[in-house]
């Protein structure tokens, strides 16, 4: 979408300084033909008053509007050099109008879906539970790895022991050898079972680290489209504000276009057509700064990423007018699009009130469109105020040269509707910035969502107490485990051929297989925590028992394991929602900010919408001089709103 609007901007640009050069010339070349009839009284000779008489008049022309060519046979006439000059207004206009709609279309698009898009997807990447559960499975993995490497010593020892019995060849030593080879089978068949779920866990484990990377990468990429997009957007925003200054000033001179009429006085002819050719002067001027943001713009869409000098707005209070800090107002809309992406993330997540969501989803796009109407506002009505502030001038200055009273009673009826157009002008914008601000002042009552973050700390804290409790137990079984292991592995050393499956583990037998003391020391004090760890664990331990307790204790911790990660997921819900509920309330606070910058220029606007109300009884040249006065003001408190507020940010 931006290479078809690039290179419209770019040709209707340089038309429009071009444009706007001529008719600098066209106005030029009107007076002198005004001058040149009243000069060499052609208007008393040829009884002429309306343009439709001057029209008919035949005049040397030549050379007077460059740019505008004379079919081949046709005779020189000023109506047919009129009619291309408004044609020419009017083509002018709608090309402008198009460019408009689509820029605004663009702007509209990066701002609301593109950045967000973005930002929502950075929000979800950062908010991920993957390297949790990463970390989750990577304990599980180590822990069965400990517990694959116990069933391969168990089977290779359980083998070797009945191959021992079997040698013997008497009845014990057979039936020895059968119970051991039973128990080796059993032993085999545990090791492979956990052997095929660590095989499926360390794939899962690294698809979840291929994910990690991708995720990884995907978020540097999201980051350097971020930083890209945000300096795109500010560059639209500028393209957007200089790109509405010039519709409003051709649609300016194309409504002064549609007064005229051939029944028109040629004085009033003059100045309507003063008012046509006023506005390029300053459309000639603006289409410079065009071509500069212009510039600016296209380097960001071709990523060519560099950082513009942008200037930083500051509010100039007037004595008159509330204090309106436009710095609070671009901070608040941002930080309540930031806030909607990350409650957005939050609610994808726990899916938690969905009403309340969209009832905030709804009012930061109404704070979005409260913005771009103000800005909108604002910069309508200082143009406005400027075009009708400058024809006042006029009139009041052709009010003092006039001489014939005719013309005098046109220049003062002329500016009756100057200031009543003023006055419409005001009154009209008044009542849209206060529709807006009825939309975005909306009283949330926070007594309901502030009971929910109660209730949710409460069980927060519960389910914390007992996922202390679950992990400290799990710690002691894992103490447990350690001890029978270390213990198992000293009686093997110290000849587990030796052992028989009801030798109990005392201090004697021990002796007898030639264990040192500090070594008996360590299986006694692990049978000792297996009898506090294990209730069913007897007085007389065998090696057996001590093998199985071993086992049991494997089952259980992963037991706790799995209560532990039930609990996690409980506290991360509650988490969750706490702090879904909290980024809503900071979405309010920023609203109530904002609305009180917005409730300043609403105020304003109100102030001078009566200022014109309470002049109105003055006489008409004491009101027009101090209208003048005090839109000149009015438009000084403007100008700064009537900028996008990324400029202010």
């Amino acid at each position: 979408r931006w290479s078809p609007l690039r290179e419209s901007i770019m040709l209707t640009g340089s038309q429009l300084k071009l444009f706007a050069a001529s008719m600098a010339i066209y106005e030029r070349s009107m007076e002198e033909v005004y001058d040149d009839v009243r000069a060499a009284r052609l208007l008393d000779k040829n009884n002429i008053e309306t343009l439709e008489q001057l029209k008919q008049l035949e005049l040397e022309l030549g050379g007077k509007f460059p740019g505008i060519d004379l079919p081949p046979g046709t005779v020189e006439d000023i109506g047919y050099y009129l009619d291309q000059i408004y044609k020419k207004v009017g083509d002018n206009l709608k090309v402008v109008k198009s460019i408009k709609l689509a820029l605004d279309y663009f702007g509209y698009d990066l701002r609301q879906h593109i950045l967000p898009e973005i930002k929502l997807r950075l929000s979800l990447i950062g908010s991920t539970l993957l390297p949790a559960e990463v970390e989750m499975l990577k304990r599980q993995v180590d822990d069965r790895a400990l517990r694959i490497e116990e069933k391969n010593t168990e089977y290779a020892n359980a083998v070797e022991r009945s191959l021992g019995a079997a040698t013997g060849m008497n009845l014990i030593g057979l039936a020895l050898a059968i119970y051991l080879g039973v128990e080796a089978e059993n032993i085999r068949a545990e090791r492979n079972r956990l052997y095929q779920e660590q095989e499926a866990a360390i794939e899962e484990l690294r698809g979840k680290h291929q994910t990690l990377g991708s995720l990884s990468r995907v978020k540097h990429d999201l980051q350097g489209l971020e930083l890209v997009a945000i300096d795109a957007d500010i560059a639209t925003q500028n393209l957007m504000h200089v790109w509405n200054v010039m519709h409003l000033y051709i649609q300016s001179s194309q409504d002064a276009v549609a007064k005229i009429t051939d029944a028109l006085r040629l004085r009033l002819f003059m100045q309507a057509f003063r008012a046509v050719a006023s506005p390029w002067k300053q459309i000639e001027h603006d289409a410079d700064a065009l071509i500069a943001v212009f510039k600016e713009a296209d380097e960001e869409y071709e990523r060519v990423y560099g950082i513009r000098t942008r200037a930083a707005f500051a509010m100039l209070p007037s004595t008159d007018y509330p204090t309106v800090d436009t710095g609070i107002l671009a901070d608040s809309n941002r930080l309540m699009r930031d806030g909607a992406i990350q409650s957005r993330v939050l609610f994808i997540r726990w899916n938690y009130l969905p009403q309340l969501h969209q009832r905030f989803d709804a009012l930061v796009l109404g704070v979005d469109n409260s913005s771009d109407v103000l800005k909108e506002v604002a910069l309508s009505t200082r143009m406005a105020l400027e075009g009708r502030v400058r024809r006042l001038q006029a009139l009041d200055k052709e009010l003092a040269s006039a001489l014939d009273e005719q013309d005098v009673q046109d220049i003062e009826a002329d500016r009756a509707g100057e200031l009543a157009q003023m006055s419409r002008c005001v009154t009209q914008s008044t009542r849209q910035l206060s529709d807006q601000l009825s939309t975005i002042r909306d009283v949330f009552d926070r007594r309901l969502s502030l009971g929910f973050v109660e209730d949710m700390e409460r069980e927060q804290h519960r389910v914390e107490a007992g996922l202390k409790r679950l992990e400290d137990e799990r710690a002691e079984r894992q103490k447990a485990r350690g001890l029978a292991s270390d213990a198992i592995g000293l009686l093997k050393t110290g000849g587990i051929e030796a052992i028989g499956n009801d030798l109990v583990l005392t201090l004697e037998h021990m002796t007898k297989l030639g264990i040192a003391p500090p070594e008996v020391q360590l299986v006694m004090q692990a049978i000792e925590q297996l009898k506090k760890t294990l209730v069913q664990v007897g007085e007389g331990v065998r090696f057996l028992d001590l093998v199985r307790a071993r086992d049991q204790l494997a089952g259980k911790i992963q037991a706790l394991d799995a209560d532990i990660d039930k609990l996690h997921s409980q506290l991360n819900a509650l988490k969750g929602k706490v702090q879904f509920i909290r980024v809503i309330h900071g979405i309010d606070d920023e609203r109530q900010r904002y609305v009180g910058q917005y409730q300043g220029v609403v105020a304003a606007y109100r102030s001078f919408a009566r200022l014109i109300e309470a002049n109105a009884y003055l006489e008409q040249e004491q009101r027009s001089l101090d209208l003048i006065h005090q839109a000149q003001r009015f438009m000084a408190f403007l100008a700064p709103l009537a900028l996008p507020l990324a400029l202010h940010g």
